[in-house]
């Protein structure tokens, strides 16, 4: 009885010593794969390709997982990929040989690790439909993952009147703010820190409401909002290097808080570009343009954009619609090493991150 693929490999993160982060996949010849025969169950999601190299259907994949905007990390010690996307959705990627008598053909496998169902049906379905046909129509493509990734989008009558909406926030923003400061489950912090994501987001949440909240918080005008606030700019500013965790539990929970933190301050601060004087107000001060302060740290998120691509892709939103606020937070910036940092990140993005990619060609055309 072929040995658990679940057990064999549950666990896994960019500091192991056998992954590594890849914009290149060497598959060696088809016989180094792993007989498919040996293999059981097999999941539904995976094809059969003939006539292609191994090599052709790893770079294939890697086309494929670049234009979604998903990251990826190499085991060594099988043709193995694990895959995030945006969302956290992690899926396994393996490709096995099948030989039928004289036909030869490669089995491309995706298996979902964790995370939302209806996001790895969708991607699967992407990257099987262009490992089998290869690349077709970059918009029908695009549309698909800023539809998965950036907009939520909501298809809903809100009647209700702006007295309703905005109690409706200050009881959501009091709640986010029970779970966050006063609650010690790591669970109830997490769904806090992601309701106050979406919540920040005008996509999937009515943008009055959206610009409401965010002006709240980045103002700070009451505790609720301070500490709201102070939450999101701790898990930003927290380092992600694995020595400042004492176990794998904390080392998930810190890295997908400070990722909802990047995100969660991308949609105030992306709500706020087109106030400039408001922004620049809010911007101004040593917490953001210090040494140790937000700007810094953002710059410096792009730095490691080849083993956290997804956070750099926020750590950019961010950049964006600050650096052109004023030419003193610009010249700030500059001061600070954003263009050598954003030459990191447009590198690291047009390998393996198109919304990386995207984000940072628009921050280099501003500095």
């Amino acid at each position: 009885m072929p040995k658990n693929r679940n057990t064999a490999q549950s666990h896994s993160n960019v500091s192991q010593k056998s992954d590594m982060a890849t914009s290149i996949w060497n598959v060696k010849e088809f016989n180094s794969l792993r007989d498919v025969a040996t293999i059981v169950p097999l999941e539904k999601t995976h094809i059969s390709v003939s006539g292609l190299l191994p090599n052709e259907v790893a770079n294939r994949i890697l086309d494929s997982l670049r234009r979604l905007s998903i990251s990826s990390i190499f085991r060594r010690s099988k043709a193995t990929l694990l895959a995030e996307s945006l969302d956290r959705t992690q899926f396994y990627i393996r490709l096995f040989k099948k030989i039928d008598g004289a036909n030869r053909a490669i089995v491309v496998e995706l298996q979902r690790r964790n995370g939302c169902s209806l996001t790895f049906v969708s991607m699967a379905r992407t990257i099987l439909r262009e490992v089998k046909h290869g690349y077709i129509d970059e918009e029908s493509t695009s549309n698909m993952y800023v539809a998965t990734h950036d907009k939520n989008i909501i298809t809903a009558t809100d009647d209700r009147t702006h007295k309703e909406m905005e109690e409706d926030m200050t009881f959501e923003l009091e709640l986010v703010a029970d779970n966050l400061v006063e609650n010690c489950f790591i669970d109830a912090k997490l769904i806090a820190m992601g309701s106050l994501r979406a919540l920040l987001d005008g996509w999937s949440t009515d943008s009055r409401i959206s610009l409401a909240a965010a002006n709240n918080i980045l103002r700070g005008d009451d505790d609720t909002h301070e500490a709201i606030k102070r939450s999101i700019f701790q898990y930003v500013c927290h380092p992600c290097h694995e020595k400042y965790f004492h176990n794998e539990l904390e080392e998930r929970h810190c890295l997908v808080m400070h990722n909802l933190a990047l995100a969660a301050l991308a949609n105030m601060l992306q709500i706020f570009s087109e106030s400039r004087n408001e922004l620049q107000v809010i911007v101004k001060s040593d917490e953001w343009l210090g040494d140790k302060g937000l700007l810094a740290v953002l710059i410096e998120e792009l730095r490691f954009s080849e083993t956290r691509p997804h956070d750099a892709y926020q750590a950019m939103r961010c950049l964006n619609a600050i650096i052109g606020v004023s030419s003193d937070v610009k010249s700030r910036a500059i001061e600070l090493g954003i263009r050598s940092a954003m030459g990191i990140s447009q590198n690291v993005g047009h390998c393996r991150h198109a919304l990386l990619a995207r984000e940072s060609d628009i921050g280099i055309s501003m500095v």
